[in-house]
């Protein structure tokens, strides 16, 4: 216990530092300020030399350095002079210390209904801890973790500046979480686009913990195709058998997404399946990792020219998550409607598009094009506008996006200019 406490005072002391300087407040200051502690308990103690002092500044640099001092009165009267309450209770400690492992837990076996319970006593300690120095910060950084786990939610950028501060300062598992969580929001915060390749480095050295085997998966699929492709089977047949449900699921559903990308679809549609018998025998997972796999086996069936099998899960991705947008899929939802000639299903989804408009600017885009066409019948003037909008507005998405979505406007085009005969929209297309 000795030694976790020593931990924590040097913890503590690196984040004095911190909220020091981010408060504007000099040395002189938090030095010599008397609060309260002082008055009930220092003023007729005669431990310390100078009682009107809190330390000397070798002492408060040592501190901030994350040097650790045995009088512990100095944590108590430097943290009330940042307006802060400090707690040393050893059951404390051992609370935060279940709730760390509570999160790892939840993170590599992955319950839904669990981790929801977990974020919620996570946030009846934050509340009671609230003014608690260094306590509150760690058991906010675990409330930010599950709750970017199980709902995407991401943290201010007050937040994300002292997690960046505190990378490799914390205690072994603490910093793991830290820096696993810090690169999976690279993805969504581009603050944080810059310490991506620093932040996958610190990770990679974890990789044999099964914390870290999404980063390792993501790591891994940047790479060749073929690299990938080879990596993940071998991670299947050496070490599945020590992952969870959970991580089965990642494995396989990421070997999906290798297949798709090598146009061996066949292969991704069976790999796709074992994703979907893991949530058909009622997998607890949250509903962004089911939908997610909603819209890859929809991709897939697409491309295998499954149309009726594609929109099924295009539609029940779609409906499965408050958070209805599809994004680019939206696109192949669509297209395979007007293969299958549903398109009086098609105008129903665009008529609820415009009663409950996506936030999504990808599938904004679609929904304009999809507006134009479908709202009157097509003249010649009309789909002039939509060679337009197709050069102006979806060329970039579909040069982004990928062969698939950029043949499907390319097509839509050569149609368009059979009627109209503007060929030079051709060339601005394929420019």
């Amino acid at each position: 216990m000795a030694a976790e406490l020593n931990q924590e005072k040097s913890i503590m002391g690196i984040l004095i530092s911190y909220y020091r300087k981010n408060s504007g407040i000099n040395i002189d200051t938090i030095l010599h300020n008397k609060d309260k502690y002082f008055n009930d308990y220092c003023t007729n103690c005669l431990k310390c030399r100078d009682v009107e002092t809190i330390c000397s500044y070798k002492t408060f640099k040592k501190i901030e350095s994350g040097g650790v001092v045995r009088n512990e009165c100095i944590y108590y009267r430097l943290c009330e002079n940042l307006k802060f309450n400090v707690c040393f209770e050893r059951n404390v400690f051992e609370k935060m210390n279940h709730l760390r492992n509570s999160i790892v837990n939840g993170l590599c076996n992955y319950s839904y209904s669990a981790l929801s319970s977990l974020l919620s006593e996570i946030c009846n300690e934050c509340n009671h801890y609230k003014n608690y120095f260094y306590i509150h910060d760690i058991l906010e950084l675990y409330y930010d973790i599950v709750n970017f786990t199980i709902y995407e939610k991401t943290p201010n950028a007050k937040k994300i500046d002292l997690y960046l501060f505190l990378r490799n300062k914390l205690n072994d598992t603490d910093n793991k979480l830290l820096i696993s969580f810090l690169y999976n929001l690279s993805f969504y915060i581009p603050e944080l686009i810059e310490y991506r390749h620093e932040l996958l480095e610190e990770c990679r050295k974890y990789y044999q913990d099964p914390l870290f085997l999404n980063v390792r998966l993501i790591d891994i699929t940047s790479n060749n195709t073929l690299d990938a492709y080879y990596q993940i089977n071998e991670i299947i047949y050496h070490e599945q058998h020590s992952f969870t449900t959970y991580q089965s699921f990642l494995l396989y559903d990421y070997l999906a997404l290798i297949e798709m990308n090598g146009d061996a679809y066949e292969r991704a549609y069976v790999t796709i399946q074992i994703c979907l018998e893991i949530i058909n025998n009622g997998a607890d997972f949250n509903p962004a990792t089911i939908k997610k796999a909603y819209r890859q086996i929809g991709m897939i069936a697409f491309c295998l020219q499954k149309y009726e099998e594609s929109i099924e899960y295009f539609l029940k991705a779609k409906r499965f998550h408050q958070l209805s947008s599809l994004s680019i899929q939206t696109l192949l939802l669509y297209k395979a409607l007007e293969i299958t000639h549903q398109e009086d299903r098609l105008r129903s989804l665009l008529a609820e598009s415009k009663l409950y408009p996506t936030e999504n600017h990808v599938e904004k885009k679609i929904n304009a094009y999809y507006y134009l066409k479908y709202d009157q019948p097509l003249n010649k003037t009309q789909i002039s506008l939509l060679e337009d909008y197709i050069c102006s507005e979806m060329k970039p998405l579909a040069n982004r996006m990928g062969k698939i979505f950029k043949d499907i406007f390319r097509e839509k085009l050569m149609e368009f200019i059979a009627i109209t005969t503007n060929y030079k929209k051709l060339y601005l297309f394929e420019k």
